[in-house]
């Protein structure tokens, strides 16, 4: 079985997702991002303390969107019994650790 590897990168500075098609680090301190925008493909350098990497987890949401490491999931606590008619939430953080993705809260 293969999975797909596809990468987000977050801006810190500017507060914007890039979806990526490839990435290089140019040096330690360095990171330039290619990605595709009105059907045109650009790269732009980044200082790598600005940027976080997301590693898509190879699953996909109810609504079809593809969930990427650190995405908060809201998941059912208790599900609706007789006696309980309210369903509760919790927030969980999808995170990779030890070579395997988790949720963690």
């Amino acid at each position: 079985m293969t999975r797909e590897l596809k990468f987000k990168f977050y801006v810190h500075s500017e507060k914007r997702m890039i979806e990526s098609i490839g990435f290089v680090f140019e040096c330690q301190t360095q990171i330039r991002i290619w990605y595709r925008k009105n059907d045109m493909v650009y790269n732009e350098s980044f200082a790598t303390h600005d940027v976080s990497q997301l590693q898509y987890a190879g699953i996909k949401d109810t609504n079809g969107d593809e969930i990427y490491e650190g995405c908060i999931l809201q998941i059912p606590e208790f599900y609706e019994t007789p006696e309980m008619t309210a369903t509760t939430y919790a927030n969980w953080q999808v995170v990779f650790v030890h070579g395997c993705f988790h949720l963690s809260n």
